[in-house]
């Protein structure tokens, strides 16, 4: 797995605005850092480390104001479950790279 430039976008305020206000994951390297972006001004939120494997599987659950991200299945350290209400009620989603090598394999949106 290459993660280096992935980004993850968890909400979004519609997709004129979309960079200027969304809560997004960014993945390099072997840090994970959950962003929120209000009127184009990102705050990291939570930051967490992995060491990356081939095969291996990110998740997010967002439930309410509660966002959990795993790695395999398992809670990815340093970031836990975050409360965070802003754009909870977003509905828009999204990946991309910001960086050349960043892949994606079996990608998909599931509503719980």
């Amino acid at each position: 797995m290459n993660p280096d430039g992935l980004i993850i976008l968890l909400n979004k305020m519609g997709l004129e605005n979309a960079g200027n206000n969304q809560l997004r994951l960014a993945l390099n390297g072997g840090v994970i850092k959950l962003y929120r972006t209000v009127s184009g001004t990102s705050t990291v939120i939570a930051t967490g480390t992995v060491a990356w494997a081939s095969g291996d599987v990110v998740s997010v659950e967002l439930s309410g104001d509660n966002i959990t991200v795993k790695l395999n299945g398992t809670t990815v350290s340093g970031i836990g479950t975050v409360t965070e209400s802003t754009y909870n009620t977003a509905t828009k989603f999204g990946i991309g790279a910001n960086a050349a090598g960043a892949s994606f394999d079996d990608l998909s949106f599931v509503a719980a």
